[in-house]
């Protein structure tokens, strides 16, 4: 909770802070847009909706390690926390409730019966499992992570989607079971996030995953 408090009064300070807001305001509103539109009715648009969802905390955490690009933080007693710990939490405290109101949602309109939405729903929490990892390498290995979680990404996907129309009419989990296995994915995530962080964490921050104007200033 201190590493948190923490993060909250120093994000403030976080270089093109209005531009990452602007662009996860922008990504949430997408997915919100085309979850409404399509109303659960096309595997393909939910998927993607769900995954822009899932999406929008990772901007928390570029801004953050925006900021974690300062010399005066990283020669503090708090660099290990600021690479490792900080960021994750920041991770899970946007993908709880992003999924946790995509759930509650999902259920109040009709979709606990549904099995393509209760599908799409795990989905999400498999993409915010692949995205918490990726927070925690693409950092100091950009080029690689993005690789290998584009890999994981599309794959699982078409392999899930797949496997779902091929099982739909015999294979039904409930919305209880959707939903708790989906909070072990994102559980699981952080874990493996703030693992990955570890192993990584005194590397130097890539410069390919800062923007353009701050690549300059590395």
């Amino acid at each position: 909770m201190r590493q948190l408090k923490l993060a909250v009064r120093m994000i403030k300070y976080a270089y093109g802070i209005v531009m990452n807001l602007a662009a996860m305001v922008l990504i949430a509103g997408g997915g919100i847009a085309v979850w409404i539109v399509t109303g659960g009715n096309n595997v393909q648009f939910l998927n993607t909706a769900l995954f822009f969802l899932a999406l929008f905390p990772m901007f928390v955490v570029q801004i953050w390690y925006s900021m974690n690009s300062c010399e005066l933080l990283r020669s503090s007693p708090w660099k290990k926390a600021a690479d490792t710990s900080i960021p994750t939490l920041l991770t899970v405290c946007g993908m709880l409730p992003a999924y946790t109101i995509v759930a509650a949602a999902t259920v109040a309109r009709g979709g606990a019966g549904d099995a393509m939405q209760m599908f799409s729903l795990l989905w999400m929490a498999v993409s915010a499992f692949l995205i918490m990892l990726l927070c925690g390498a693409c950092y100091k290995y950009f080029v690689a992570s993005m690789i290998v979680f584009f890999l994981l990404y599309f794959g699982g996907s078409v392999g899930t989607t797949f496997y779902m129309l091929m099982t739909e009419p015999i294979l039904r989990l409930s919305a209880p079971a959707v939903i708790v296995i989906g909070y072990g994915f994102i559980f699981a995530g952080a874990l493996g996030q703030y693992l990955l962080s570890c192993l990584f964490y005194k590397k130097n921050v890539s410069k390919l995953a800062q923007g353009a104007a701050l690549r300059k200033y590395l």
